[in-house]
């Protein structure tokens, strides 16, 4: 469901192009044999780091350039509002929650789910374009501190509850 093998496909398209790319992939789960297996298929196992155990997010993600979630299924992603929030731009595919997290075009790009290829070219395009990139990761932590500020959500849900207790 994380799309995983479609990073791995993006990735090693990314690599034919962008020579020195390096790629990260965090989290645990019953496919890492496979994945290492398919990363190293694609000759891209020496430019691969996997992250098994838990590393904060904090600590990772401000020394990307840009972060992918290729997931095939989504709620509202935590990571995309991390790197976010973190003024990264981000490339995600059109699941779940992934609109209400990016601004396509703005704060990042939204691809179709399944296109390793389509991945491949916003990542290409946002390392080709330094300046446009840092500008859509200035919006996208501007778009995130809006959209998702704890006091703003504090503030609806309480709204939303005399609303609905007619109070």
């Amino acid at each position: 469901e994380k799309g995983v093998s479609d990073f791995l496909r993006a990735a090693a398209e990314v690599g034919k192009e962008a020579g020195g790319a390096e790629f990260v992939i965090a989290g645990r789960g019953p496919e890492e044999k496979r994945l290492a297996a398919l990363a190293a298929e694609l000759g891209i196992r020496d430019r691969v780091t996997f992250l098994f155990d838990y590393v904060p997010s904090a600590s990772v993600i401000p020394v990307f350039d840009v972060f992918v979630s290729p997931s095939l299924e989504e709620g509202l992603g935590l990571g995309i509002i991390e790197a976010a929030a973190c003024g990264k731009p981000v490339v995600a595919t059109a699941v779940g929650g992934s609109f209400d997290a990016v601004a396509d075009g703005k704060t990042g790009f939204i691809v179709p789910p399944g296109e390793p290829r389509a991945m491949a070219a916003k990542v290409l395009w946002l390392l080709s374009h330094p300046t446009e990139a840092a500008a859509m990761g200035t919006d996208a932590r501007e778009f995130a501190a809006e959209r998702f500020n704890i006091s703003r959500a504090g503030k609806e849900y309480t709204e939303l509850y005399r609303e609905v207790s007619g109070g």
